[in-house]
């Protein structure tokens, strides 16, 4: 699936191409798919229209990255530049949107802002202590309060102090029984963005319980996932020189 900048005359902000079985997969699973792009500034929601076309709504926010979903309750929460803020479903108001009746099977409001300051979150989950998150810029694992801007949870242990540096790139998380229990990073870099000098090489995957690296040697690691017992991660690999 692929975004690209429309040109001025059209008015959809963006124009999606995407392999013709992707609108029957969705009527199939009866879901939408959510798409944070900080560069854009724009959360997109892609639903099918039929089985062979989609419909995308984007929506503005500021820098927004780390989106997640808690089916028992219905609400979403998003990390934008300097907030969380959550948001709740509701059918009821969805279904009698003006305009536009019986269209809609879900509309997310908002309900609660946490300023957090600008700390980069780049994954965010709900667990058994409230809603944790990545805090990049930090180097830890936080949990988001209502009486401060974050509270540590987990720092990786070749973090020996925490301090607004972005040391290692801490991005990714993996939630397991309702709390943290996997990380990446893209290095083990304890100085001020320290991973920049080797982002291709040196990306690695934590266990929070033990600190124990599981996989090293990585490009750029992030988003990581359980997926049906398996442990998966996007890995950019290094493109090689044909010369």
């Amino acid at each position: 699936m692929e975004f690209k900048p429309s040109g001025d005359n059209m008015l959809a902000p963006f124009s999606c191409s995407y392999t013709p079985n992707i609108p029957e997969l969705l009527m199939k699973l009866r879901c939408s798919i959510a798409i944070s792009t900080y560069q854009a500034g724009k959360v997109i929601f892609l639903s099918p229209k039929n089985e062979e076309s989609l419909i995308q709504l984007p929506r503005t926010f500021n820098k927004p990255m780390g989106l997640t979903f808690q089916p028992e309750t219905g609400k979403m929460a998003l990390a934008c530049r300097d907030e969380v803020v959550v948001f709740a479903n509701s059918p009821e108001l969805a279904a009698s949107y003006p305009g536009k009746q019986g269209i809609y099977d879900a509309l997310y409001l908002p309900r609660v802002t946490y300023h957090t300051g600008p700390v980069d979150i780049h994954d965010l989950n709900w667990g058994e202590k409230g809603l944790y998150a990545v805090n990049t810029l930090f180097s830890c694992l936080m949990l988001i309060s209502d009486s401060h801007n974050f509270i540590p949870y987990w720092t990786p242990p070749f973090i020996k102090e925490l301090k607004s540096e972005d040391r290692c790139h801490l991005n990714g998380m993996v939630m397991v029984d309702n709390k943290p229990k996997y990380a990446t990073a893209f290095n083990q870099g304890n100085s001020f963005q320290s991973w920049r000098d080797h982002v291709a090489t040196d990306g690695v995957l934590m266990d929070v319980d033990s600190g124990e690296i599981i996989a090293s040697g990585l490009a750029m690691p992030h988003s990581p996932r359980m997926i049906s017992g398996a442990l998966i991660s996007c890995n950019r690999q290094p493109v090689k020189s044909s010369g």
